[in-house]
Order: C-alpha cells, then sequence, then structure tokens
C-alpha cells in the first residue's frame, strides 16, 4: 500500500509541477483540464482520479508552490548572517525571482495594454 501511495503522491506532484508552468504561462482562464491532463502525459478521467476540478488543480499548485518557496527560504536562511540579509533573502525568493515568469502570462499583458502602468 506504501508504494502505492508515493506513486501516488509522485504523480501528483508532477501533475502540480505541470500546472504551475501552465498557470503562470497562460493565465487561470486559459487553461483547461485537458490541456493539463495532456501536458502531464496522463488522461483526462486520470486527472479527475486526483483532482475534481480545475480550481482544486489551481489551489493545489498554489499550496505546493508556496510550500516549495518556503522550504527554499528556510533552507537559504543559515546562510546569512544579518537579519537585513535574511530579509532581502526571504523577499528575493517569495517575489522577485519568478517575477519574470508571470509577466509572460497572457493576462498580464493584457493588464498591461490596457492598465498601460509596466
Amino acid at each position: 500500500m506504501y508504494n502505492n501511495k508515493f506513486i501516488d503522491d509522485k504523480k501528483k506532484l508532477h501533475i502540480l509541477s505541470v500546472a504551475l508552468d501552465m498557470f503562470f504561462k497562460y493565465g487561470y482562464k486559459r487553461v483547461s483540464m485537458n490541456e493539463i491532463a495532456e501536458a502531464a502525459g496522463i488522461s483526462r478521467a486520470g486527472l479527475y482520479l486526483h483532482f475534481k476540478s480545475k480550481e482544486e488543480v489551481f489551489n493545489a499548485t498554489i499550496l505546493h508552490y508556496g510550500d516549495s518557496l518556503l522550504e527554499e527560504i528556510v533552507a537559504g536562511l543559515s546562510s546569512k548572517k544579518m537579519p537585513e540579509d535574511k530579509i532581502l533573502y526571504a523577499f528575493e525568493v517569495w517575489s522577485i525571482n519568478n517575477f519574470d515568469q508571470s509577466l509572460n502570462s497572457p493576462e498580464v499583458k493584457e493588464m498591461q495594454r490596457n492598465w498601460r502602468i509596466f
């Protein structure tokens, strides 16, 4: 039974990784369950075995992404001596490192055209 859970967890993590890339690249509205399944290399029915809806995939993706950022921050804090350096490091990991990726999203580009603030 443990091996099946490990395989399911590994498959689920793969789905979340693929979904994160897709949500960053295309935005929530432009990604379908079909596209996530295809990108993950599984059937749509297989995707529904793990997640009931796109919203559930999105929520799990964001939670997993946040957890991975927190792990990266915790792992890197020990190399920083000054409190200011620790705060700057955490800020860089949490927000700046992946900012460029989100700027490439069609939804962000649409906001740029409409709001002209970027």
